[in-house]
């Protein structure tokens, strides 16, 4: 179980999510390892999950043997390689029910012949349809109570910077989104950092990727401590039909700003 988050912000989306990867060991008990980087790209958006390692691994090696264009395809791989190991995980271990998997996902889609971005939100409960998320989203991990998580919704839908772009040229957006993204990525890592301190399932590091309408990508990671400083690493990219997992190896020298 991990700690992902994802906003609607009209004119970009953005997701974020920590780096701890999570297992029980028959010997040793509960193990972590940081710097499991889990927010895909692809075609039709940014996608990310949380929960059950197999599941979530199963979903990612298929999305990266593919080009994926559609929402469509996202559901039936889920449908076809999480959703089983998810079924017999609970039926030999029912006390890993509380421990849910989810997935976010950000896309494009038409509306009135206008590209609009959508976020949406996959939960076990819901049958892993897509369930639109108006504006934003939290989703703490299994050792933080059900209170918890609406606290930070609450603190999340209250602090998140809006974005104001009205007639701008193409390089009055790119200024505007992209002051906005600092400014929503600093918010994340305060929140992370927060949730990091009480939970043993969340890495002090974290990745956040927003989708802009113009299909722009601005991919950013850090420490939770730096980059709620001010100290953030960014790269700035166009979607490819390739599927990859972001990673910091995509940065190059002169990433680094400082707000």
């Amino acid at each position: 179980m991990t700690l992902i988050s994802g906003a609607n912000l009209n004119y970009y989306t953005i997701l974020a999510a920590d780096t701890r990867r999570s297992c029980t060991h028959p010997l040793v008990g509960e193990c972590h390892r940081d710097h499991d980087h889990k927010i895909a790209i692809c075609k039709m958006g940014l996608i990310t999950g949380s929960g059950y390692v197999d599941a979530l691994d199963s979903v990612k090696e298929e999305l990266l043997k593919k080009e994926i264009f559609h929402t469509d395809e996202v559901l039936n791989i889920i449908n076809k390689s999480a959703i089983p190991k998810i079924k017999l995980l609970n039926r030999n271990d029912p006390s890993s029910i509380k421990y849910k998997t989810y997935f976010l996902i950000s896309y494009f889609t038409s509306l009135d012949n206008k590209d609009i971005l959508r976020l949406a939100f996959l939960h076990p409960e819901l049958n892993y349809q897509l369930n639109i998320v108006e504006e934003s989203i939290i989703l703490t991990p299994g050792d933080t109570n059900e209170k918890y998580c609406e606290k930070y919704n609450k603190i999340l839908r209250k602090g998140l910077h809006r974005c104001k772009v009205s007639n701008y040229s193409d390089k009055e957006y790119m200024v505007s989104v992209l002051t906005n993204i600092c400014k929503n990525a600093i918010f994340f890592a305060e929140c992370f950092y927060e949730i990091s301190k009480i939970s043993n399932l969340v890495s002090g590091d974290f990745d956040f990727a927003a989708l802009l309408l113009n299909g722009l990508v601005v991919y950013g990671y850090g420490n939770s401590k730096e980059v709620k400083s001010g100290k953030l690493r960014l790269s700035i990219f166009h979607r490819s039909n390739q599927t990859r997992v972001l990673t910091p190896d995509i940065f190059k020298e002169g990433d680094i700003i400082n707000i």
